[in-house]
């Protein structure tokens, strides 16, 4: 593999050559990454529709799918340059809170004015929180009455 390939890391433009190389080996298929991420949140039954959901829509101008390490950012495209984030992630807590970061500078230089991103617990809440920092804008995260938070980022 040609390494002068990978990705180049959005906050420092520089390539993620070290990390990437010792990554390639422990990539997981985007949808065992989702099946995964769906289980553990206790939403097994829903992963195979939505798995074949996203198949069909993935090719279209509607949704973008950013990855980083074992984590996805899938952004269902609302408007010029807003859109509805969804975190599916199979690595670590630590490594989880550097990938949505990456994810978040990334979809800022891809000109991304306006994201809602929809969390099912606080400490996801806080993981974007951090993300959106590190990125600056403002964010608003709101409880919603049923369950989970709405996390409003606007650049």
């Amino acid at each position: 593999m040609d390494l002068s390939t990978l990705q180049k890391n959005p906050v420092s433009g520089k390539p993620n050559v070290n990390i990437q190389a010792q990554q390639l080996a422990s990539r997981m298929d985007p949808n065992k990454i989702i099946m995964t991420d769906m289980m553990k949140r206790g939403m097994g039954d829903q992963a195979i529709p939505f798995i074949l959901q996203l198949t069909q829509e993935a090719g279209t101008p509607k949704v973008r799918i950013v990855r980083h390490n074992n984590t996805l950012g899938v952004l269902s495209r609302e408007g010029e340059h807003q859109g509805i984030l969804s975190i599916f992630t199979a690595d670590d807590p630590i490594r989880t809170q550097e990938n949505v970061n990456y994810i978040y500078h990334a979809l800022k230089a891809g000109g991304y004015k306006h994201l809602m991103v929809h969390v099912d617990n606080p400490n996801d809440s806080k993981m974007h929180e951090v993300a959106g920092k590190s990125v600056g804008g403002q964010m608003t995260i709101h409880k919603l009455p049923t369950d989970g938070f709405m996390i409003d980022w606007r650049l």
